[in-house]
């Protein structure tokens, strides 16, 4: 039975229990913040740094769909903490793959994050500010 489902509204995965005992468990994990999510990704560009714990602020436009990040706190912004991790470089092709762990959860927040710090994910179709 389906209990918990990362990144609703994209291409996310579907965690399944096999019985009721397990599902009760993963529920409280998640419910606990017991469970550490990893992302793998991969962006424009060679970082500067092989390992970061970057922050900053995100604003949701529910209106135009798009969300904003700044280095300033304004209002309607919420902090983000995004931690990479470079697992491998392509000089050639001047991409990196990185592994992501988000320390908030926010709407697009490894997308927007990345694209804010001029990195952004190869593939990614939106426009961030």
């Amino acid at each position: 039975m389906p209990c918990h489902r990362l990144d609703r509204n994209t291409e996310g995965l579907v965690i399944f229990a096999k019985n009721n005992e397990a599902l009760k468990i993963l529920l409280s994990k998640f419910k606990a913040k017991e469970i550490t999510k990893y992302y793998k990704c991969k962006v424009y560009g060679i970082l500067n740094k092989k390992h970061d714990i970057l922050n900053a602020y995100l604003f949701k436009d529910n209106k135009k769909s798009i969300v904003y990040v700044s280095d300033e706190n304004k209002k309607g912004y919420r902090p983000i903490t995004t931690e990479y991790t470079v697992l491998e470089e392509n000089i050639r092709e001047n991409t990196s793959i990185l592994e992501v762990i988000l320390h908030t959860g926010r709407t697009h927040q490894i997308r927007a994050h990345l694209a804010y710090i001029n990195h952004p994910i190869i593939g990614d179709r939106k426009i961030w500010d």
